[in-house]
């Protein structure tokens, strides 16, 4: 019975810590950790690699509450454990190496499209 006590004691002063350090940090400080936990999703798969298909250009976007969705282009290489992510220009892309594919993914669920 002491241990769970002291356990219940712990845990208590660890949320009132947490919630006092919270307090004093601002609410763009907040705003960014969310927009570092919350993960980019498929939105359209743009291009396929003509060689290797599994390679793809695909506009992701990731959603940050009120304030909307960021966006990014990137190149995804599968790979052995995760996916390789680069960023890239959709200006810098050789129509010789990649097929237009267009493919609506839409993992957010967003309605139109």
């Amino acid at each position: 019975m002491k241990g769970f006590l002291v356990v219940v004691v712990l845990v208590v002063g660890l949320v009132s810590v947490f919630f006092g350090i919270e307090k004093s940090i601002n609410s763009t400080t907040t705003l960014r950790l969310f927009e570092l936990v919350t993960p980019y999703k498929t939105q359209t798969i743009l291009y396929r690699h003509v060689d290797n298909p599994d390679v793809v250009i695909e506009l992701q976007m990731k959603d940050i509450g009120a304030r909307g969705y960021l966006r990014r282009t990137v190149r995804v290489a599968p790979g052995l454990l995760w996916d390789s992510v680069e960023e890239l220009d959709l200006q810098s892309i050789d129509s010789n190496e990649w097929r237009r594919v267009d493919e609506y993914v839409n993992e957010h669920g967003l309605k139109g499209g």
